[in-house]
């Protein structure tokens, strides 16, 4: 993930500097500056340093944010954290001292529309190293066949644009229904026997 967020941060950033920066920290990665980042709403005046931290099963909470600090250079700062942060977190405070950050939620809504704007693809690579003949793979191959996605009828840029709405933010979503196929007899007091099937 760490890569793909460089990736996408050379896109959108101004003059991205990604010099080796010896941080002693194994949670907090240093991901580059930039002198500008159009996503980021409240931008500072000068440049900004990018962090990225990995996924984890804590919160990213204040004692971690307090250790990383005291050997952060001074400067702006925006942290990607791919872990939620801890409630207790006043995330108020650290914005005042020019300390943003971005969540899974924050961070994947910026991928999406990344996406939807056709600035990064999706690809899916298949690891060779799954069994085929295993009866589990084939449960979950059984079910994923069943499972239809439908692309966009219609292409939200290009509609705003259309509509003079180019300037409004929008947040990409998954729908997801169930299709139910329901199969019967009904039988006859002859015994005559009459099969309905319908899908709702």
């Amino acid at each position: 993930m760490e890569s793909e967020i460089r990736n996408l941060i050379k896109l959108r950033g101004e003059n991205f500097h990604n010099q080796n920066y010896d941080f002693p920290s194994i949670d907090f990665n240093f991901i580059g500056k930039v002198d500008s980042l159009q996503d980021l709403k409240e931008f500072p005046s000068k440049s900004l340093f990018i962090w990225h931290v990995c996924d984890g099963i804590t919160k990213l909470n204040n004692f971690e944010i307090e250790r990383w600090s005291v050997d952060a250079p001074s400067g702006n700062h925006l942290i990607i954290s791919e872990r939620f942060i801890d409630d207790n977190l006043n995330l108020e405070n650290y914005r005042k001292n020019k300390i943003f950050f971005w969540d899974p939620n924050e961070l994947s809504q910026w991928f999406g529309k990344a996406i939807l704007n056709k600035e990064i693809r999706l690809s899916i690579t298949k690891d060779n190293n799954i069994d085929d003949a295993t009866s589990e793979f084939n449960e979950i191959r059984s079910i994923d066949n069943s499972i239809l996605t439908l692309k966009p009828n219609i292409e939200i840029s290009i509609w705003l644009s259309n509509k003079g709405l180019s300037g409004i933010t929008y947040t990409p979503i998954l729908l997801s229904s169930k299709l139910w196929e329901i199969d019967g007899e009904l039988i006859g007091p002859e015994g005559l026997i009459e099969k309905k099937s319908g899908r709702s």
